[in-house]
């Protein structure tokens, strides 16, 4: 290939992926306009699939807000978390940076907290269950105080 063609292939290869990665965008910002979080967030996962660098991770980081949006009836903080942990923390900004190592760190612990309390749940009935089995082994028949003259 001629240095010239080599120049233009690469020139004309860069404009298209901008206009893929803003074709992108403008489509994951219509359906978050239109309430349509999950949808928005898988888009925003495909599109940084398909890049690296910077606009992979901010792609990434964007996902994965959209994954947490209190207004997102599909919220799921385990895809935030994968979302974020994809963040490549050297190529964005250092307040995307920092804001990434903390939502890591906090749905970490959230979800963590979350996996005990469900542990403790499944305990509580067991042991419920095991006292009302229990009880109809061994029922406890009331004491009746009994009258002294």
């Amino acid at each position: 290939m001629k240095p010239l063609r080599a120049i233009r292939f690469v020139v004309i290869a860069t404009i298209m992926m901008g206009c893929a990665t803003s074709d992108a965008s403008s489509q994951v910002d219509k359906l978050e306009k239109q309430g349509q979080w999950a949808q928005a967030a898988q888009l925003e996962e495909k599109n940084a699939g398909e890049h690296r660098g910077k606009v992979a991770s901010k792609a990434w980081y964007h996902a994965g807000n959209l994954w947490l949006d209190p207004n997102n009836p599909q919220r799921s903080y385990k895809r935030a978390l994968t979302c974020f942990s994809r963040v490549d923390r050297s190529k964005v900004d250092k307040q995307t940076a920092n804001s990434t190592r903390l939502w890591i760190a906090v749905l970490t612990q959230l979800m963590s907290e979350k996996q005990k309390t469900s542990v403790l749940k499944g305990t509580a009935e067991a042991l419920k269950d095991a006292a009302a089995g229990s009880e109809r082994l061994h029922p406890t028949t009331p004491t009746v105080p009994t009258k002294t003259p």
